[in-house]
């Protein structure tokens, strides 16, 4: 089954990797306190069952694929921007959350802002914009900017993970750059 595991060393591991990990496994304990949050409860719900404490992670085989991408996306933003700046960059670029402080990310809640954290169509169309527009400038005909539009944005799609708003986006981008690739009027 699915277990969460925590662990106190692992810098060397990165996402995608093969991992061989040696610690004790728990059935997670529900609620302490009255009012408090049941994190037993949570991992149910996540469909994971047992918890662990790692002892020691050991790095088996290093990724391949998207995740390794994104991990070196991760990587390079982490080496040119720290804090806050950085966590913000990882949020608009991968949707990667979790490292925000909880404070900016009430911020973003009460002002109504916080889809801009989703990776949703707002990202596949500037990722369609981009490469349109490149393709273009390097003297691509339309059709054939389209062409490159649709393969760049299902390697978007895997990089940042197969999320329902990714998928969504990246359908319906696909079906806009399909109907133009077949001179379709689009609405």
């Amino acid at each position: 089954g699915v277990l969460w595991v925590t662990a106190r060393d692992a810098a060397g591991v990165r996402r995608g990797d093969v991992v061989r990990v040696d610690g004790a496994i728990s059935a997670p304990r529900g609620r302490r306190n009255p009012d408090a949050f049941d994190f037993a409860d949570y991992l149910r719900w996540r469909g994971i069952r047992y918890t662990m404490r790692a002892s020691s992670v050991t790095v088996v085989r290093r990724g391949v694929g998207p995740e390794v991408v994104a991990s070196h996306v991760e990587r390079a933003i982490a080496s040119h921007l720290r804090g806050a700046s950085g966590a913000l960059m990882r949020a608009l670029l991968l949707g990667r959350t979790d490292e925000l402080a909880p404070e900016l990310l009430e911020d973003f809640r009460s002002t109504g802002t916080v889809h801009i954290l989703a990776v949703s169509g707002l990202h596949v169309g500037f990722v369609v914009l981009i490469v349109v527009a490149l393709a273009r400038a390097l003297g691509a005909p339309p059709r054939g900017a389209m062409l490159v539009a649709i393969p760049t944005m299902l390697a978007f799609a895997a990089v940042v993970g197969p999320r329902p708003s990714v998928v969504r986006a990246v359908t319906m981008a696909t079906a806009l750059c399909g109907a133009r690739l077949l001179r379709r009027r689009t609405a």
